[in-house]
């Protein structure tokens, strides 16, 4: 059973949500049902998946049911949820102008291909993004949608990110992208001062200098406000409060969690990568506190 095929089958019917993003989902998948009647192929329910499919690989595995009771249907309604989601919201952050230029199809691919996504989710991810960009919903809609659906907030924090990484692939932001991203974190409802991280993060203390590159992390002589806001907590939380939040984000950054809930495998090294900041924001902040 191919990817697509698996979506339908678990997704149309009885497990697909409603809103926006289930709409569009659904409008997508139906789609792509219709284009494969016409074609006399009809669905790929016989074939193996490209590559491997992990959700059903672990499920295979274990005879059913995951380890920790989340089943393989919610897995995948998980992925597919977030791989729309992020389309979804690159597309109307792309449009954010009022138009989507030729750089920013180029960076947006570019997006796709950095996550080393199989053929059949790239071509699932280019399907939403093509049918978002002209509806009529918002990119708030969008995000209201998938933190409705998505509940660890670490695996919304991803999809903003890379959001991050559309918007200042020029080393810059336009003030309709900056006014999306700055709002996006309550709508998705993820740390609010996680704006002002990926802000340094992606475009520098000084918009437009181009002096940081994309993605370049900031300098260690910043303010540990950066390290408060990776772990989602504020500079004047207790020592207690900062090892809570730690040992919570630690938790549902573990990659089986993030699994769990949708992950696709191709966005487990940006997952191992986040974690690695996450220890490292614990670690200064536990040196200048002065607590083991």
């Amino acid at each position: 059973m191919n990817w697509f095929g698996t979506i339908v089958g678990f997704l149309i019917g009885r497990f697909l949500f409603g809103g926006a993003l289930g709409s569009l989902v659904g409008a997508v998948l139906g789609s792509r049902l219709f284009r494969a009647g016409s074609s006399g192929d009809g669905p790929s329910w016989g074939r193996s998946f490209p590559g491997g499919f992990s959700h059903g690989t672990r499920e295979s595995r274990h005879g059913g049911a995951r380890h920790d009771g989340v089943s393989p249907r919610h897995a995948l309604r998980n992925e597919a949820t977030l791989l729309a989601a992020l389309s979804a919201m690159l597309a109307k952050l792309a449009k954010a102008d009022g138009v989507i230029t030729p750089d920013e199809i180029h960076n947006v691919e570019a997006i796709f291909a950095a996550l080393g996504l199989s053929s059949e989710r790239r071509a699932y991810c280019i399907d939403i993004f093509r049918r978002a960009k002209d509806d009529g919903h918002t990119v708030f809609d969008y995000a209201r949608d998938f933190a409705a659906a998505q509940r660890n907030p670490e695996v919304r924090q991803f999809v903003y990110e890379l959001l991050w990484d559309l918007a200042a692939a020029d080393g810059k932001l336009t003030p309709a992208e900056d006014d999306i991203l700055r709002r996006l974190p309550a709508h998705l409802r993820i740390w609010p001062d996680l704006y002002r991280y990926q802000f340094r993060r992606h475009v520098g203390e000084r918009a437009g200098s181009g002096e940081r590159r994309r993605g370049e992390a900031p300098p260690r002589g910043d303010s540990l406000d950066d390290c408060y806001a990776l772990l989602g907590c504020r500079p004047d939380a207790t020592d207690a409060e900062v090892k809570r939040a730690y040992r919570d984000k630690a938790k549902k950054n573990h990659p089986d969690e993030l699994q769990n809930q949708g992950l696709p495998p191709e966005f487990l090294q940006r997952a191992t990568e986040q974690m690695a900041r996450i220890n490292d924001a614990y670690a200064r902040i536990r040196k200048e506190r002065g607590f083991k």
